[in-house]
């Protein structure tokens, strides 16, 4: 297969792609079907092609690192029937299968081989690419979605409930970085907060914890601490505000069955007397 027969068979292949359907809104892959569709000059292939790479910039410069997380944060119909514990059409499984095998050679594409396609001599923009075994890699974090994750919860480790009609979880882009190393003091009640989430994590009793003390002592910087520090055991952290308890049922049924654990986290927990959240909290 030449390097330029091999973009526009990749282009046709990914148009099969059902399972992870859902990878090719990304705009990696809406500019690489722009570029691929492209039929006029090579003026407009480079510029679909600069756009293309741009996009590829945007996700750190490594195309295989890009193709990977999409796939690996898709939410499809085959991760969350392995999460429910539901059979699989073999369909389904064997679909799923290609698809990986295909998105692993894209994932490979070369400078060089978009050069071929579009035919010219000139120097073009470069980014990284190597090659990967998606369908392996998959299996693997399938094995140990409880620590993984998939789809926003895979990428991120804070989470907040957005507002308006249809409220939704939302990841914090720019979360709190604090490691359980910044703290100064309260070494004992910082290790209860955190026996009690290792508890939780393995599956043994855990309680329901209320920190309170002083402003500044490090409460909500604690909490963020151990969310950052447990992330790669499979813990999410979502915050509500206090105005928002009355959503809490909402919140427990979008992650009822994810097999990730999570920490709902109330921040400047306080109340006045005519107050109907603490009413609700008490429910």
């Amino acid at each position: 297969m030449t390097e330029q027969n091999k973009v526009r068979t990749l282009y046709a292949k990914l148009c099969t792609v059902c399972v992870f359907r859902g990878v090719l809104k990304l705009s990696l892959f809406e500019r690489f079907f722009a570029f691929a569709g492209e039929n006029g000059s090579a003026e407009r292939k480079l510029l679909a092609y600069s756009a293309f790479v741009s996009t590829v910039y945007k996700g750190g410069g490594d195309l295989t690192d890009c193709v990977r997380r999409a796939v690996f944060e898709n939410e499809n119909v085959y991760v969350t029937s392995h999460v429910g514990n539901r059979k699989c059409n073999p369909c389904i499984d064997a679909s799923m299968q290609r698809e990986l095998e295909i998105l692993s050679a894209f994932a490979a594409l070369t400078p060089a081989e978009f050069a071929a396609d579009i035919g010219t001599a000139l120097a073009i923009p470069e980014f990284s690419s190597r090659e990967v075994d998606l369908v392996r890699e998959y299996a693997e974090r399938v094995r140990e979605i409880d620590k993984y994750g998939y789809g926003i919860f895979a990428a991120y480790g804070m989470f907040r409930l957005g507002d308006g009609p249809r409220p939704a979880l939302e990841p914090i882009l720019t979360p709190d970085d604090t490691t359980l190393d910044d703290f100064i003091g309260y070494a004992e009640e910082r290790g209860r907060v955190i026996a009690n989430t290792e508890a939780f994590l393995q599956g043994r009793p855990a309680a329901n914890v209320l920190l309170y003390g002083d402003a500044g002592t490090g409460k909500s910087s604690t909490v963020k601490a151990v969310a950052n520090h447990f992330f790669s055991k499979g813990l999410r952290l979502i915050e509500l505000r206090k105005d928002q308890l009355s959503k809490l049922p909402f919140v427990m049924g979008q992650i009822g069955a994810n097999p990730l654990k999570f920490i709902i986290f109330i921040d400047d927990l306080s109340f006045h007397r005519s107050d109907d959240c603490f009413s609700m909290l008490k429910a």
